[in-house]
């Protein structure tokens, strides 16, 4: 999502180290599906104004400039803008999308091999 990386001021590639606007995962992990939820380290307001302190906002894959909404400290921008937890297994849609897509294409099959009625 272009806009969330925007308001984020996260790098709009998804070859860098940190693709993602909500969480720390370094891309080649993103498609884990053995990741434990303790092993993802989210953004928010102090790590990343740590990362642009320390001059490593690279590693990050931040923009090195203040945001605007760290201003706003009940708000954590990174929750606010991002709208898909599935890469977190937070809600257990991917697996449901993958047991989904696999009955679907058995019923599909049969169905075309005159398996079943």
């Amino acid at each position: 999502m272009l806009e969330a990386q925007d308001i984020c001021c996260t790098y709009k590639s998804y070859r860098t180290r940190c693709p993602c606007y909500k969480c720390l995962m370094p891309g080649d992990q993103l498609n884990n599906m053995n990741i434990k939820q303790d092993m993802i380290d989210l953004r928010n307001h102090e790590n990343m104004q740590e990362a642009i302190a320390s001059h490593n906002a690279e590693n990050y894959s931040i923009h090195e400039y203040d945001n605007f909404f760290w201003n706003f400290r009940i708000m954590n921008i990174y929750d606010a803008a991002a709208l898909d937890h599935m890469h977190l297994q937070e809600i257990g849609l991917f697996p449901y999308m993958l047991d989904y897509t696999r009955v679907k294409w058995t019923i599909d099959w049969l169905l075309l091999h005159d398996l079943i009625i």
